[in-house]
């Protein structure tokens, strides 16, 4: 019995280092990279994911905080004020409720703000171009009114 633990055990210690040695967690590879556009579009997907990666740890130790990237806003220094520009908008859905003195709106804003916090070089990268697969992962900021 106890050389049948002993053997599961060295087995899953083997799998452990073979797995963790497989993932690059620095994406060392890239620096093989002499054209972005010779760059198989799974390939680069993982980049982005390693550059996302690499950016939201960044951030983390940054503000000190897990998740910064999409909890925080992009202000680091106190006092510091964030600029949020509307480019663009629509309203999709209007409505009110006048018994309760109510007004809901929904549509869509493009809006555009500085985010340090996402830069990286891209000559180390190869990119200069960053493709979220969710704005989920980022903060936005909250439009609302409550008056």
């Amino acid at each position: 019995m106890m050389v049948v633990q002993q053997r599961s055990l060295l087995l899953l210690v083997l799998v452990t280092v073979v797995v963790t040695t497989a993932y690059d967690i620095d994406c060392k590879w890239k620096s093989n990279i002499s054209d972005i556009e010779d760059v198989a579009h799974h390939k680069y997907q993982v980049l982005e994911e390693c550059l996302f990666y690499k950016l939201t740890s960044e951030a983390d130790r940054m503000q000190d905080k897990s998740n910064a990237l999409m909890m925080l806003p992009p202000t680091v220094a106190a006092g510091e004020i964030l600029e949020v520009q509307v480019l663009d908008g629509s309203i999709t859905e209007m409505w009110m409720n006048e018994v309760f003195k109510e007004m809901n709106i929904n549509g869509f804003l493009k809006l555009s703000w500085k985010d340090r916090r996402l830069r990286w070089n891209p000559e180390e990268w190869k990119t200069e171009n960053l493709r979220l697969k969710s704005m989920g992962r980022l903060w936005s900021p909250d439009i609302n009114s409550d008056k």
